[in-house]
């Protein structure tokens, strides 16, 4: 962390004390960027495919059947990455693909909605 460091006296002993502020970019929490994630998975137990389910749609927003779109941060890519691994087994399948600000930029959507977190785009 950047701290400036002041000299203070302290009235008893007469001896300078170094006291720490923060500046003022340590004091506001720093934001992530968002990135928009497509989140599709094949998840062949019923129960378990209801779970996974649940634990994406906490994280975005279900455009089809096992299709999600993701707004968030890495640290957000990671936590749903770390509650994934606790419920999949190797016969499951899950893809998330990151999409660049340039991709998303240039995304068509066809019928109902619009991009998760994102302002309304063009839809056809």
């Amino acid at each position: 962390m950047l701290m400036e460091k002041t000299a203070t006296r302290t009235p008893a002993s007469g001896v300078s004390a170094p006291e720490e502020r923060f500046t003022q970019a340590e004091q506001e929490p720093r934001r992530e960027r968002t990135t928009l994630y497509v989140v599709v998975f094949d998840v062949h137990d019923a129960r378990r495919r209801a779970r996974v389910r649940r634990i994406i749609a906490s994280f975005g927003f279900e455009v089809g059947p096992g299709a999600f779109e993701v707004p968030t941060s890495r640290a957000g890519a990671r936590a749903l990455e770390r509650a994934l691994a606790l419920e999949l087994v190797p016969e499951d399948r899950v893809r998330m693909y990151p999409v660049c600000s340039r991709c998303r930029d240039q995304a068509r959507l066809w019928g109902d909605g619009e991009l998760a977190g994102l302002s309304p785009a063009i839809i056809f």
